[in-house]
């Protein structure tokens, strides 16, 4: 029975949702912000009596919840870095039901340090409805309500979390027909699949569907050509979307999500950038000093998740690199837009036997363990490898080393692995961090 009530509880709130959601892209600015300052002041009150983190922090500041009416009085708290959520996450969430009952997801590990962020039940279920803007585009791509979807990520993925709190939790079904395929399998057999599949729509991670489409035109496979790619969770490159789209002629469509906040922002359809979800979670982008940016000048991406009600984050660093517009959209969507965006970018490894390895199949390796609070995998020779491991124990070493050395080369295969336990992993010298660390890739010809 129980089951049967939580069903019936969520698909009333999709439900209850979707009307609102159907044409919120077009909607006066006004009317946008109206929403997201209700979401605001909502969220910070909540924050403030049931956060441990808030709730010492506006009694510290002398901070009033209820002054902080509008998504520009957030600029009142001080910005929050990932070290400080990562040192303590509990302290970040809810004590209330809804914290109490979250979901938790792992970070990706793409920075090398994972990091744990709650989900409540609720605001992941309202993603069934939050996404009615981003297919309203989807659908004008493919022409169509009902299409075939291929979905290319890993077993232990976060789409695959939230897909099996879709079925636990709604009677609600997608529209699409929908095959599921790991990125663990080789890229001939994807194919194979796309091939028996026929989708519309490809949709998977960023890095490696750019990696499956330069092996394609690589190896000259005949491979049947959706009517659009779509990708999230990482980035694509300039190059491999152009790749995808000027060579193969198939349009690219992106989601820009992370763990933190599911709806960041999507993929203009006349191509001018992405479209914010500023009604679901605040963004704004701040110069090294932490001061806003104006429009056109490229800041450090700072988010306020205003929809979950587990882990709670308000103006937090994301790390991402972006620049607003305040052009008009020729599409007619007010939703504010982002000129440029620089996410993550991950590197696929290409190996000696014709396989790629993308970064969250290593990802799926240190999840298995805990003590280790950063690695990085770096691809020195096309066999050879080096492992930095960075542990919370000093005195685990001697049995984390040989139980992770054999996994990742139970990964990798034939090759040479060398790990060195370090003290710390710095940065590359532009100052960003990669959790692995590839062979660059010679460009394909057109």
């Amino acid at each position: 029975m129980a089951g049967l009530r939580n069903r019936l509880r969520g698909s009333a709130i999709v439900l209850g949702l979707l009307p609102g959601q159907r044409g919120l892209a077009f909607r006066s600015a006004e009317q946008i912000r109206r929403v997201r300052d209700g979401r605001v002041r909502d969220l910070v009150r909540y924050a403030a009596e049931t956060v441990p983190h808030y709730r010492e922090l506006f009694a510290a500041h002398g901070i009033d919840p209820r002054a902080i009416r509008t998504a520009e009085d957030l600029d009142r708290l001080p910005l929050l870095d990932k070290d400080t959520v990562r040192q303590a996450p509990e302290r970040f969430v809810s004590t209330s039901r809804r914290g109490r009952d979250a979901l938790p997801f792992v970070t990706s590990g793409s920075t090398g340090t994972p990091l744990r962020i709650h989900h409540d039940i609720d605001s992941l279920i309202a993603n069934i409805a939050y996404c009615e803007p981003e297919k309203d585009v989807i659908r004008r791509f493919l022409g169509r309500r009902r299409y075939r979807e291929t979905q290319i990520f890993y077993a232990g993925s976060t789409v695959a979390q939230i897909v099996k709190a879709y079925r636990e939790n709604t009677f609600v079904r997608s529209r699409a027909r929908r095959g599921r395929f790991g990125i663990e399998m080789p890229p001939e057999a994807i194919v194979r699949h796309i091939n028996a599949e026929r989708p519309d729509m490809l949709n998977g991670y960023g890095s490696y569907l750019e990696a499956l489409f330069r092996w394609i035109a690589e190896h000259g496979v005949d491979v049947h050509l959706p009517k659009l790619v779509f990708y999230g969770a990482d980035a694509m490159s300039g190059p491999g979307r152009e790749l995808i789209e000027g060579h193969f002629g198939v349009p690219v469509f992106s989601q820009y999500n992370c763990v933190e906040s599911f709806r960041l922002a999507f993929t203009c359809a006349e191509g001018t950038g992405f479209h914010v979800r500023d009604d679901l979670c605040h963004l704004k982008l701040v110069d090294d000093r932490g001061e806003r940016v104006p429009p056109g000048v490229p800041g450090e991406v700072v988010i306020s998740n205003l929809v979950n009600r587990g882990t709670v984050l308000l103006n937090y660093r994301l790390g991402d690199v972006a620049a607003l517009s305040d052009a008009p959209c020729p599409c007619g969507r007010t939703l504010p837009l982002l000129s440029e965006l620089h996410g993550r970018v991950e590197d696929v490894l290409y190996l000696p036997d014709g396989r790629m390895v993308h970064p969250r199949l290593v990802w799926q390796v240190f999840k298995r363990h805990p003590g280790v609070r950063r690695y990085q995998l770096v691809q020195r020779e096309e066999a050879r490898f080096e492992l930095h491991l960075v542990v919370e124990d000093p005195a685990a070493t001697g049995h984390l080393v040989p139980a992770i050395a054999a996994e990742v080369t139970a990964l990798l295969g034939a090759v040479a692995l060398e790990v060195r336990p370090c003290d710390d992993i710095p940065p590359d010298a532009n100052g960003k961090f990669r959790a692995v660390r590839g062979l660059p890739r010679m460009p394909v010809p057109a």
